[in-house]
């Protein structure tokens, strides 16, 4: 599922801030739940059952804080081929 998830990120040609931008719809620097679900809506993944969901939730949350951050989440994406950040957003970072 990781690997889906990172080649519709690469095909699409956004890095995960722009990506993690795009699904943080409250803007609070963070993927609450219902955020993560949406977003994988809007990469098109629907066939999830509630048990893969909650081990994709469980991955990107390293932390368990219930909520997935930035880090979290480049992080994750990095380990499967996204590149982090391009130059110009490490130093907007």
């Amino acid at each position: 599922m990781f690997s889906k998830i990172a080649l519709i990120i690469k095909r699409a040609k956004i890095s995960p801030i722009q990506a993690f931008e795009e699904f943080d719809r409250s803007k609070d620097g963070n993927l609450q739940r219902q955020e993560f679900i949406q977003a994988l809506e809007m990469l098109k993944i629907y066939d999830l059952s509630a048990q893969e969901l909650d081990v994709l939730w469980n991955s990107f949350d390293a932390d368990r804080s219930g909520s997935i951050n930035y880090k979290e989440f480049a992080r994750k994406l990095e380990r499967y081929g996204v590149k982090n950040r391009s130059r110009e957003e490490t130093i907007i970072y």
